[in-house]
């Protein structure tokens, strides 16, 4: 099993860095005591083909036995686990200004002692996981979207495979309302409808007399080459953000003609390039089998 131990001060990015790790489909525990880490590990390796990558975050909020760290870690990769350590790190103030800007309160901070004291009371029961650290990243200078970026980009594998955004193509009737899930929409109620042609009113765009009807129009062709440039140019940013879904719809005005039509026609076209691409016809009516 792959394991990634995110720990490092608070404030310095742990949740950002688990949140991205979980992008790239390890499964993700947040606030993990440090004593229950090994019992976890012993249960999810019973469960090896379900449980492959493993990224949880252990800090000074599950503080006891912190010290064991170092050993537990040795244990793991003597037991045949990938082990990483990932540690995060943060100046002073701008871990101070961090915690006023959200409003939130150091988790050792106390009504008698000051931020600053919660700081270095955290750098220091922390201390003992720093030397077992295999990475380490000071998130001083770096936005929220920088350290997610920089996380991906480190967990990569030496072939460059990571996991990209999964794209969902969606079709859809305008007359029952635009999907609330979508991030792209597109409106091609613009091409010619097939429900005012007779012998195409009851087929829909996955028939092929009905998908050529659309597909004919100058427009369509137009229209798909201009919207294919665009996504190709846009999806690959996407990755590079760690984005981990990406829904298009695409809509026309009863959702199951020229909106199927054009998913179909995305779908095909993403297939080909190998990426994890979903096709939904969300008002398109069910056939019998």
């Amino acid at each position: 099993m792959e394991i990634v131990i995110i720990s490092g001060v608070n404030g310095s990015g742990k949740s950002t860095a688990l949140r991205a790790l979980e992008d790239l489909g390890y499964y993700a525990i947040d606030n993990l005591p440090f004593s229950l880490i090994g019992r976890l590990i012993e249960v999810f390796s019973l469960h090896k083909d379900e449980f492959q990558q493993l990224a949880l975050v252990a800090d000074t909020r599950g503080a006891h036995n912190i010290d064991q760290i170092p050993e537990m870690i040795q244990t793991l990769k003597n037991n045949g686990h990938e082990v990483h350590v990932l540690w995060l790190d943060a100046a002073d103030e701008v871990i101070s200004r961090r915690y006023s800007e959200t409003r939130r309160r150091h988790p050792l901070e106390e009504e008698d002692n000051t931020l600053q004291d919660a700081i270095n009371r955290d750098r220091q029961l922390v201390n003992p996981v720093r030397s077992a650290a295999t990475l380490t990243i000071n998130t001083s200078a770096l936005s929220v979207h920088e350290t997610k970026k920089k996380i991906i980009e480190q967990f990569t594998d030496e072939a460059g495979i990571r996991k990209r955004t999964t794209i969902t193509i969606m079709s859809f009737g305008f007359k029952k309302g635009v999907p609330t899930e979508a991030d792209l929409v597109f409106d091609v109620r613009f091409l010619n409808n097939p429900y005012f042609v007779p012998e195409l009113k009851e087929t829909t765009g996955q028939d092929p007399e009905c998908s050529n009807y659309v597909m004919s129009q100058e427009p369509a062709k137009i229209f798909l080459d201009k919207l294919l440039a665009l996504l190709d140019f846009l999806i690959p940013q996407y990755d590079d953000e760690g984005k981990a879904y990406l829904t298009i719809a695409i809509g026309c005005t009863g959702g199951r003609h020229r909106s199927v039509a054009i998913s179909e026609e995305l779908t095909t076209h993403f297939g080909q390039q190998k990426r994890d691409v979903r096709l939904r016809h969300r008002d398109m009516p069910k056939r019998n089998s």
